[in-house]
């Protein structure tokens, strides 16, 4: 995400509570910001919501859940599958 803020905003460096607007982000770069996050993280963050996340780490809180739930089931689905070959005994 920092790194996407970077190239838009063309401030090199970009830490985690810097606010989007205060750092020259317009309504354009706004809906060019909501595009790069689709395309190179393939989530889809309504506009709105970018006015209630102006930081990196408000923003990556608001998508991690997403990812984190992607993966946590993948991880329980893995599970459920290694479990199903066990064999158990009654020893």
């Amino acid at each position: 995400l920092a790194a996407i803020w970077a190239d838009l905003l063309r401030q090199p460096n970009i830490g985690v509570t810097d606010n989007f607007f205060e750092l020259g982000g317009d309504s354009l770069a706004a809906v060019q910001l909501i595009s790069r996050i689709k395309r190179d993280l393939g989530h889809d963050l309504p506009l709105n919501r970018l006015f209630e996340m102006t930081t990196v780490e408000t923003m990556a809180a608001s998508l991690a859940p997403e990812i984190q739930v992607d993966k946590r089931g993948d991880d329980i689905a893995a599970m459920l599958d290694m479990l199903k070959e066990v064999e158990f005994s009654d020893e």
